[in-house]
């Protein structure tokens, strides 16, 4: 967590909530003890206490739009060929229906509640080190994929107004993600390419061209893009934290690395200073 962040926590005061992308990479990181899982388990300490938590995961891919309403969400390990240690590690927490309930109710017809989710590892493995007593209701909203990434912005927006209502916005994917080209020792070497592309990402949020977010491809050239994403599910969730922000909010960041030679690990915050 960076100086500028500790500081702005330390002396906020606005009620708004702030919107995060937490960047989880690899399930490994469930159970791992690194760098990235205290630096979450840090910084979640320092934020004003949720009421409720509305998290968007790259793992939840839908024909049409979803919100979770279960009660009590059943986690699901959906990875496969990992150590059995991680298939008996799990997260318990209470589910959201209200919240489910208020969003169907403003987006419909185009977001139904479900109980036929749970919550994925992309979900589950950020909150387990953010609130490990699991004390946060809980509640998630599918990507549709059927939308366009202007699409997911505009739905994004539609959910500003659950900041004022002491709800924390967790946007989880990855701003590098190639499973191709992964080398499974968490410390490899960065790939020059991802570092590239990463810094990229990180120079338009800090100077405001969030326009470049909706053609990614202006940032290194499609190609580059294309390395970076060989699938968009783990690029959509950053344009929801970058919906879900105001003019007032400025970007911090929470971790900034890279794990396994391809993936990004960076978090961020966006709030009001």
């Amino acid at each position: 967590m960076s100086t500028a962040l500790e500081a702005f926590l330390k002396n906020k005061k606005s009620s708004r909530m702030p919107v995060l992308f937490v960047g989880h990479g690899s399930p490994m990181n469930i159970v791992a003890d690194n760098e990235y899982t205290r630096s979450l388990s840090r910084f979640a300490l320092s934020l004003p206490k949720p009421k409720s938590i509305l998290i968007i995961s790259a793992h939840w891919e839908t024909e049409g739009s979803f919100v979770q309403a279960s009660s009590r969400p059943t986690i699901i390990h959906d990875f496969y060929g990992f150590p059995a240690s991680l298939y008996q590690t799990g997260y318990e927490s209470e589910g959201a229906p209200q919240l489910a309930s208020v969003l169907e109710e403003q987006l419909k017809p185009q977001v139904s509640a479900t109980t036929n989710w749970g919550l994925d590892h992309g979900a589950w493995s950020v909150l387990y080190h953010m609130y490990p007593e699991g004390e946060i209701p809980v509640s998630q909203i599918s990507l549709n994929v059927n939308m366009n990434f202007s699409q997911h912005y505009q739905l994004a927006q539609e959910l500003i107004h659950l900041r004022d209502q002491e709800v924390l916005i967790i946007a989880s994917g990855n701003i590098v993600h190639n499973l191709r080209t992964i080398q499974w020792q968490e410390d490899a070497p960065t790939a020059d390419w991802a570092q590239d592309f990463d810094l990229r990402v990180a120079e338009a949020l800090q100077s405001g061209q969030y326009e470049k977010f909706l053609a990614p491809e202006n940032m290194g050239g499609a190609d580059l893009f294309r390395k970076a994403h060989p699938s968009l599910d783990h690029y959509i969730p950053l344009l929801y934290s970058l919906g879900a922000r105001t003019e007032k909010d400025q970007v911090h960041w929470i971790f900034e690395g890279m794990q396994n030679s391809s993936i990004s690990m960076r978090s961020l915050m966006f709030s009001e200073d």
